[in-house]
């Protein structure tokens, strides 16, 4: 029988949740990006929420030696929803998250892995680039710009609180914190990642790494809801009327 190699026998598996819809051009690169990763084993759960259909053999091929768990819900319904059915179908002992229209670097996961394998955190998360993408929808391949680093900045509980600076590609999490957390809050439409991450952090203190290893991308002002747009006030008031017992004066 062939000897194990050192990476199979030693690495522990890390799971990538991926949430789709619509966005098929964008979810090639996504996917590019993790078959680019330099950390093996690897596994990519793909939830389209109720998008356009996809070709899950086509998606594979992206992957190569990445195995893909396909889950196409016939309803749109929601990040959230998605994000936590992603989470019931991992394997691995530690988790991140990837939205398709982000990319990651190769080093990104052995980086993070790393960390979490030689230290008592369970979770942490490093920097994001913002990057600007030409139409996305007139070429095949996706052009990228103009970027710029995003603010780096350290955990504070207390900050966290009032502002998401941490993209949500950036962390990893011990499987663990996230089955403890009970995932996502699915009354949120959006900034259900920042509500999870107040929630995992009041119990479990973050590490930061301050390296860049991720592409926080922007593509349009009609369709996308990014930083600081109106559309997500409602859950920023959410988020502070629900975390409100912990905002210290």
């Amino acid at each position: 029988m062939k000897e194990q190699s050192f990476v199979e026998k030693e690495n522990p598996l890390v799971s990538i949740i991926v949430r789709t819809k619509d966005r098929p051009k964008l979810l090639r690169r996504a996917l590019q990006s993790i078959a680019a990763q330099t950390y093996r084993p690897l596994e990519v759960v793909l939830v389209n929420d109720g998008g356009c259909g996809l070709n899950a053999e086509e998606l594979k091929s992206i992957l190569g030696d990445v195995p893909l768990s396909y889950i196409a819900l016939t309803q749109n319904k929601g990040r959230a929803h998605a994000g936590n059915l992603g989470i019931r179908n991992t394997c691995g002992a530690y988790i991140g998250f990837l939205d398709d229209d982000d990319a990651l670097y190769p080093d990104h996961v052995s980086i993070l892995t790393r960390h979490l394998e030689n230290s008592t955190h369970r979770v942490v998360y490093t920097d994001a680039e913002i990057v600007y993408l030409a139409d996305v929808h007139g070429t095949e391949e996706v052009t990228e710009t103009e970027s710029y680093p995003r603010e780096s900045i350290d955990f504070v509980y207390e900050t966290l609180l009032l502002q998401n600076y941490i993209s949500f590609m950036c962390p990893l999490f011990h499987r663990t914190v996230l089955l403890e957390s009970g995932g996502f809050d699915e009354t949120f439409e959006l900034c259900e990642d920042w509500d999870l991450l107040i929630r995992i952090g009041y119990a479990h203190p973050f590490h930061h790494i301050k390296k860049v290893t991720a592409k926080y991308s922007l593509w349009s002002k009609e369709s996308q809801v990014t930083i600081g747009n109106e559309k997500l006030s409602p859950y920023r008031l959410k988020i502070l009327t629900k975390h409100s017992d912990k905002i210290t004066p």
